[in-house]
């Protein structure tokens, strides 16, 4: 089934990039390039495990609904690609030059915490309404 095929990979991907985050940098003193990337770049990975965890949430609410869930998968392929997407316009249109990735990872951030908030409507049982 390719939902649990596709669950695997999220909890491997969150194995793997837990560590990504240890170098530790105080973003609120971050002032050279390298370590705005790496705050951004932090800021990110920590938002697309929040995803990762919201999305289980939400696959277990619709676990009953194979339509719902159908939908649904459908939908957060469609995001992914819009979200590479559009954060790599936001990057060109920045001007490119060293800060790109930087706007790039705050982007990606950005949209993916936007996401999060969505997907907890899906978590929401009916009855809890």
């Amino acid at each position: 089934m390719p939902t649990k095929k596709l669950l695997l990979v999220v909890a491997a991907l969150c194995l793997i990039s837990s560590g990504a985050t240890a170098q530790s940098t105080d973003c609120d003193k971050a002032e050279t390039q390298a370590e705005l990337r790496q705050c951004q770049q932090a800021r990110y990975l920590d938002a697309d495990r929040a995803l990762n965890a919201q999305w289980s949430l939400a696959l277990a609410a619709i676990a009953n609904q194979p339509d719902v869930e159908k939908a649904l998968l459908d939908a957060q392929r469609a995001w992914i690609s819009f979200r590479d997407l559009h954060c790599k316009a936001v990057g060109v249109q920045s001007g490119g030059g060293t800060l790109k990735s930087v706007v790039v990872a705050s982007c990606l951030a950005d949209v993916t915490d936007n996401r999060v908030e969505e997907l907890k409507a899906f978590a929401v049982s009916p009855e809890d309404n």
